[in-house]
């Protein structure tokens, strides 16, 4: 017959079934070259191990088997070996027997036990008779089967192993039920339980068939089977443990929250032993509640809903047991869907002494909702937080007239009965004050005397005539008042300011010569002045005529600069802490104007901090005596004066010349306004 190739596990000893008479009636046949023992031996494989058989010794009761003959090893057992033994009634196979042969053991109608002491890779069970082929299999498949032949009714039919194939067939809060395969023989089963895979198992109860259910069980726990078949002379071993856990109990605490007009969120208490929620919805309490959703925490967000609409909602607890009873019914009502039709103005500047003009917005809500209205203002361009405006509970909001200059910022929350809230994007509001101070007419030297430290070359001394007074920028141009002008801020140093100082106050910088010459156009429109610049593309003209805002030139900025003083620095021939920000003092970055001492005539910052463009293009200096210079008729860079933050001193002098192509951007480069 064809050989079957299966594994058995290591066999513990069994004790004898049933009363044993030891007798010896039958003789095997003679088909062995040696005899030992009684055994018969017969060399296999190359001389190397050997093949048993039935010798001249006669075979009853219990006999066990020699595991090895002259030295060599016994691996198997040979065809017919022990065949019309009807008296043996047990065998014990030696550990290295790997094959057994066909009808080994025919006709041995009282053999009741075959014990194996070792895991057989490669038996040959082809014979029929003891051996049923398909409880062979049951055994074989077995992890730790026991390998116990019984006789009933003078006929050896029943093979008794651990019980195979323990599983957790059903599940709920306070019971398992457990299934396994049916052994022939087994006249019931002991089902042992325990609380962890390492922990002592003790018996939970008996059953009489192949199932049994554990009940009286804590929810949401685990629990650990083995079962033991026992038949009527004698119990198997345990089968392997099974984890089983019971379904976890039923959610409490369940609330709900309509957080939008399309968003509920659903919120609820711990379950022991779930590892997961599944939510349910509804549009009415009495109708289908369908899953929405799953949470492994005890929250849960719905999205996608209508506006105004109300729901309900169910929660159950799941885990590998199963899913629990749904919780008790909770509904809530979206709020209503508000839409802003129009949004406050993005910007709005105006003039200190000039201000006028409202803020407002439109929208509209979901039918059967009425608006109200809330306006706050901000200290940054945010709609989050604000200070609520004392009766500001309109549509629009009147911007108060008595605003200094600075930016400010507006928004409005718009509410709906039912609870809906939204808020309007913000407005800012620009309130500009150009300070100037009044430059007198007058003459001085430019330029720098040859003596002086670190001088260039190109600072020849020479006499200068400034013929009519002019306003000068009090501040170099500030981020808030070139926000305010022009909707944007180019600046580097946006954030991060010193100390005590205020962002807004730091000098704009990062602008182009074209930059400031625009925001001088577009400030003089603001203010209802002429502009004083023609921009054509690349090509600027001025008109020294007109009263707009313009840049100096770069003999009226180092008369402003010198404020009558000779000296390398305005403030002496030696440059101090107070002279301005330079290297030494700046700490890498700019400052919030007017935190230096001013000059004589009032004006600050006009060293160190950041550079400032002038009108002039960069050439060299006439050395006779000038009136009202405006610089060389044409070139490739305009001048910049008064140094900056990231400067040695010697760059902050007085009468230190640089320049730059004018549509580069330097993150140290400003500008300052003069209007006549």
């Amino acid at each position: 017959m064809k050989c079957l190739r299966k594994t058995l596990g290591i066999i513990a000893f069994i004790a004898i079934i049933g009363s044993l008479v030891i007798t010896c009636e039958e003789e095997a046949s003679e088909k062995t070259k040696e005899d030992g023992g009684g055994f018969a031996f017969e060399l296999i494989s190359g001389n190397t191990e050997y093949s048993i058989s039935l010798g001249s010794a006669k075979a009853s009761g219990e006999i066990t088997l020699p595991a090895s003959y002259k030295g060599l090893p016994v691996t198997a057992i040979a065809n017919n070996a022990f065949s019309s033994c009807v008296n043996m009634t047990g065998v014990t196979i030696p550990n290295k027997v790997t094959k057994i042969g066909e009808n080994a053991f025919q006709g041995c109608t009282s053999l009741v036990r075959v014990t194996f002491t070792s895991t057989i890779t490669e038996s040959d069970f082809s014979f029929v008779y003891p051996f049923p082929g398909d409880l062979r299999d049951k055994y074989l498949a077995a992890d730790g089967g026991i390998g116990i032949y019984t006789r009933a009714n003078g006929d050896v039919t029943t093979w008794v192993g651990a019980p195979d194939g323990l599983k957790v067939s059903a599940a709920t809060t306070s019971s398992i039920t457990l299934d396994w395969i049916s052994f022939t023989g087994a006249t019931r089963y002991k089902i042992y339980r325990s609380a962890s895979s390492t922990g002592t198992f003790t018996e939970a109860g008996t059953s009489t068939t192949t199932s049994f259910t554990d009940s009286g069980l804590t929810a949401g726990t685990a629990y650990y089977y083995k079962v033991a078949a026992i038949y009527s002379n004698g119990a198997s071993s345990q089968s392997n443990a099974i984890s089983a856990v019971t379904v976890p109990g039923i959610p409490a605490g369940v609330t709900t929250a309509a957080a939008s007009f399309n968003i509920i969120t659903v919120n609820w208490s711990s379950v022991t032993g779930a590892a997961g929620y599944r939510i349910y919805r509804s549009t009415s309490s009495t109708g289908t509640f369908t899953e929405v959703g799953t949470s492994t925490t005890t929250s849960f967000s719905d999205s996608g809903l209508t506006a105004s609409t109300t729901y309900y909602y169910r929660v159950a607890a799941y885990n590998s047991g199963g899913t629990g009873e749904q919780s008790n019914t909770v509904n809530v009502t979206t709020l209503s869907q508000i839409t802003i039709d129009t949004q406050p103005a993005a910007m709005i500047s105006m003039f200190t002494g000039k201000i006028s003009g409202s803020l407002s917005v439109s929208a509209s809500v979901t039918p059967g909702s009425t608006l109200s209205y809330q306006w706050y203002s901000n200290t940054t361009a945010s709609n989050n937080g604000g200070n609520i405006i004392n009766g500001a509970t309109d549509s629009s909001y009147s911007i108060p007239t008595s605003l200094e200059a600075g930016i400010y910022y507006y928004f409005v929350e718009i509410r709906a009965t039912g609870g809906a809230v939204v808020r309007s994007n913000v407005a800012t509001v620009g309130v500009i004050s150009v300070e100037m101070v009044w430059i007198n007419s007058g003459t001085f030297t430019m330029g720098s005397p040859t003596n002086e430290a670190n001088r260039g070359s190109d600072e020849t001394q020479h006499d200068v005539t400034i013929s009519k007074g002019f306003n000068m920028g009090k501040y170099e141009v500030t981020q808030e008042l070139y926000q305010a002008v022009m909707g944007v801020n180019p600046s580097i140093f946006t954030s991060n300011p010193a100390t005590g100082e205020v962002q807004e106050r730091r000098p704009v910088e990062s602008v182009t010569w074209y930059d400031a010459v625009e925001f001088c156009n577009k400030l003089s429109e603001m203010e209802g002045l002429t502009k004083a610049y023609k921009i054509i593309g690349a090509t600027v003209t001025v008109n020294w005529e007109t009263n707009g805002y313009r840049l100096p030139t770069e003999a009226e900025w180092e008369y402003a600069c010198r404020a009558g003083m000779t000296t390398a620095y305005n403030t002496g021939d030696t440059i101090s802490d107070n002279t301005g920000w330079y290297t030494n003092n700046s700490n890498s970055r700019t400052h919030e104007v007017g935190k230096k001492s001013a000059n004589a005539w009032g004006l600050y910052d006009m060293q160190g901090n950041v550079w400032e463009w002038c009108w002039d293009w960069y050439g060299s200096y006439a050395s006779e005596s000038q009136t009202d210079p405006r610089g060389a008729a044409s070139g490739s860079s305009r001048v910049l004066r008064g140094g900056g933050w990231d400067n040695f001193g010697q760059l902050l002098r007085s009468a230190f010349r640089d320049y730059n192509n004018p549509d580069i951007r330097g993150d140290n480069d400003g500008f300052r306004l003069l209007r006549p």
